[in-house]
């Protein structure tokens, strides 16, 4: 991990973001090697710094979080299609599924 992996972790524990969901993300940072996913991440997080970072409500994170569950793609904590830890970004309006399933 590097230095700024590390103060990205720090900042997600300080938001409250579960130690699974962190450690997941860790862990999808340092396997994930792909272009495409380093790509999609960049864009949702542009999108989502530009919105705000304007949260859904609980309802909808659950509701979001159902159907990453139910996906073939759904790893137990992150996206293969796309890198993202999901508990993450399905909290956040402006982030989409990359198959547009929510």
């Amino acid at each position: 991990m590097t230095k700024s992996s590390d103060s990205i972790a720090e900042s997600m524990r300080r938001d409250g973001i579960p130690e699974e969901a962190i450690a997941a993300w860790q862990e999808a940072q340092a396997e994930t090697g792909c272009l495409d996913k380093v790509r999609d991440a960049a864009r949702s997080l542009g999108a989502i710094a530009r919105s705000g970072f304007c949260r859904v409500t609980e309802e909808e994170h659950v509701r979001r979080m159902a159907i990453c569950r139910g996906c073939d793609h759904f790893t137990g904590a992150t996206c293969a299609l796309c890198g993202c830890v999901m508990e993450i970004k399905t909290r956040f309006a402006a982030a989409s599924c990359r198959q547009r399933l929510w």
